[in-house]
C-alpha cells in the first residue's frame, strides 16, 4: 500500500502495510497518540496507484490525490481530497450498534469501559471510503490529468519557436520545402524596402520577453485549440496594454502567414482569436506656447545632460530615441549640421544647427569633458520616459515642434523636411533637387523656430484668470 516515506522530523521510515490494507490503516491509526509523530500520524503513499495518499491527522483521516508534472516546460500539479476514512467511532458508527474505539484522543489501552464481552463488530459511517474505493477514485483523477495534457507529437507540426524564428520544413506532394521563419520574413521585407529592420527587432524583443518563454515549446496545432487560455494570458500576464496588443497582433499575423503555406493549419484558427484588445493609454498631445515657461522651469532643474537632451528634443523635433542614440561623430560644427543616422525612414537626417541648438550641444559637452568621438551625445537618456519628471517629454515635444512651426507660418513641406519626413506630394527622386533648391528657406525656417521658441520659453508665465461667475449665479449667492 504505502511507500516508505522518511519523516521530516525523525528521519525514521514508516513500515509497509500487510495483506489487508484496511486493517493496516486501522492499526496505524491505533498506534498514533498525542504527540506521536513517528508511527500514528503523517502522510502515507500508495504503492499501487501513483499519486494516491492517505493523511492521518489528530481528528480526521482523509484520502488525497496529489501529482506533479511538467506541461511544456511549466511546472503544474493536481491536488484533490477524494474522501474520508472512518476510524470506526464516528457518530454514525456509534448509532449503528457496537463499535471499536480507536486512536484520536483515546488510545486502545486507555479506552473507557463502554462495552464488555466478546470482540465488538466494527461499523463504519456511510461516507467511509475504503482502500479499494480510494484507488478507483485516484485512477479516475490520474486519467483526467493525463487526458488534460496537450498531445505532443513531432508529426503534428512545428513548434511556435520554429515558426517564429528559424523556420521549418514540410512535405508537399513528396517534396521537402522550407517555410521561412516570421522574423526572417520581417527582416527580408525591411531589406527589400531599404530600411533598417526596426519592426523585426521590436518583434524579436516581444518574443524573447513574452511569447517564447510561454509558448515556445507548444506545437502550432496545440495553440489553435486553446484560444481562451491564450487570451487570458495576454490579459493577466502582460502588464502593459500596448505590449499585450502588439503580442496579439504579432501572433495573428505570424499564424496567417504560416497557415497560407502549411496545409495542416486553418487560416481562421489563430491562437489569439478570443483576445479582445485592451484599452491603451491616450497619447501625449503637444503643449501650447502658454505652457512653455512652466516646462522650461522644470527642465532647468534637471542634470545638465538631461536638460540639454530635452531642450534639444524640443528645438529640433527629433524622435527621442534617435536623438538619444546619436554619437558625437555625427555633429559637424563646420557644416552647421547635426546628423541623426539610422533614422526610422532609413536615411540620415541632417538638422541645421542654430545658436540655440549649439548651446545645448555645448552644455552636454561641458558636462562630459572627457567624451570621445564614438560616445553618445546624451548618455543615459535612452529609454528614459519616467525618471525625468516633466509635464511633456518624448514624442509629445516632436508634436509641439510641428504645431509651433505651423503657428509661425512655416510651409508644411519645409516643416516635414526638418522633422525628417518626406514632404507630401514630392516623389523620392525629386527630393534632393527640392532640398537643394529650398536649402536657404530650410535654414531660415530652423533659425526662426529656434529663436521664437526660446523667447516663448523664457517669457513670463501667464497668470491664470480668475473665473467670474455669471450674474445669475451672483444673484443666487446673494440671496
Amino acid at each position: 500500500m504505502c511507500k516508505q516515506v522518511a519523516n521530516k522530523m525523525t528521519r525514521k521510515y514508516i513500515g509497509r502495510i500487510g495483506d489487508d490494507p484496511d486493517s493496516w490503516i486501522d492499526a496505524t491509526i491505533d498506534l498514533g497518540g498525542e504527540g506521536d509523530t513517528v508511527n500514528g500520524r503523517g502522510i502515507f503513499w500508495d504503492r499501487q496507484v501513483e499519486g494516491l495518499r492517505i493523511r492521518i491527522g489528530a481528528r480526521k483521516v482523509a484520502w488525497q490525490y496529489f501529482s506533479q508534472r511538467r506541461d511544456h516546460g511549466d511546472r503544474a500539479h493536481t491536488f484533490e481530497t477524494l474522501g474520508r476514512y472512518d476510524r470506526g467511532y464516528s457518530a454514525e458508527a456509534i448509532a449503528g450498534g457496537t463499535y471499536k474505539s480507536f486512536g484520536g484522543t483515546v488510545r486502545r489501552d486507555q479506552a473507557p469501559a463502554v462495552y464488555r464481552g466478546p470482540e465488538p463488530i466494527l461499523k463504519r459511517a456511510p461516507w467511509h471510503m475504503d482502500v479499494a474505493a480510494a484507488r478507483n477514485a485516484a485512477t479516475v483523477k490520474r486519467a483526467d490529468a493525463i487526458k488534460g495534457l496537450p498531445k505532443v507529437n513531432a508529426q503534428e507540426g512545428a513548434t511556435f519557436a520554429q515558426a517564429f524564428d528559424g523556420g521549418y520544413e514540410i512535405s508537399e506532394n513528396g517534396h521537402r520545402v522550407r517555410i521561412e521563419g516570421y522574423l526572417q520574413y520581417l527582416e527580408r521585407q525591411a531589406k527589400e524596402a531599404g530600411k533598417p529592420p526596426r519592426w523585426a527587432d521590436k518583434v524579436r524583443s516581444l518574443g524573447k520577453l513574452y511569447m517564447l518563454p510561454k509558448w515556445g515549446n507548444y506545437r502550432l496545432t496545440e495553440l489553435s485549440e486553446i484560444p481562451v487560455r491564450v487570451a487570458e494570458w495576454c490579459h493577466e500576464n502582460i502588464d502593459s496594454a500596448v505590449s499585450a496588443n502588439h503580442v496579439a497582433r504579432v501572433m495573428r499575423a505570424m499564424w496567417r502567414r504560416i497557415a497560407k503555406r502549411d496545409s495542416r493549419l486553418k487560416l481562421d484558427s489563430y491562437p489569439t482569436r478570443a483576445y479582445e484588445e485592451r484599452k491603451e493609454r491616450g497619447e501625449q498631445k503637444g503643449m501650447t506656447a502658454v505652457h512653455f515657461p512652466e516646462w522650461y522651469a522644470a527642465v532647468r532643474a534637471l542634470p545638465p545632460v538631461h536638460h540639454a537632451y530635452h531642450l534639444m528634443n524640443l528645438l529640433t523635433g527629433a524622435r527621442p530615441g534617435e536623438l538619444a542614440r546619436t554619437p558625437w561623430q555625427d555633429n559637424s560644427p563646420d557644416a552647421d549640421t547635426f546628423t541623426i543616422g539610422n533614422a526610422k525612414m532609413g536615411d540620415a537626417i541632417a538638422i541645421p544647427t542654430t545658436p540655440q541648438i549649439r548651446a545645448c550641444l555645448k552644455m552636454a559637452a561641458n558636462a562630459l569633458p572627457d567624451h570621445k568621438t564614438g560616445d553618445l551625445v546624451f548618455p543615459g537618456c535612452w529609454n528614459n520616459p519616467t525618471r525625468d519628471k516633466l509635464p511633456m517629454r518624448g514624442h509629445a515635444l516632436r508634436r509641439t515642434y510641428r504645431t509651433f512651426a505651423h503657428s509661425l507660418g512655416i510651409p508644411d513641406d519645409i516643416g516635414d523636411w526638418l522633422l525628417g519626413d518626406a514632404p507630401e506630394g514630392i516623389k523620392a527622386h525629386y527630393l534632393i533637387k527640392w532640398a537643394m533648391a529650398n536649402n536657404k528657406a530650410i535654414v531660415e525656417a530652423q533659425h526662426k523656430i529656434s529663436r521664437e521658441m526660446m523667447k516663448a520659453l523664457k517669457s513670463k508665465p501667464v497668470a491664470k484668470r480668475k473665473r467670474v461667475p455669471p450674474p445669475s449665479v451672483k444673484r443666487k449667492q446673494a440671496a
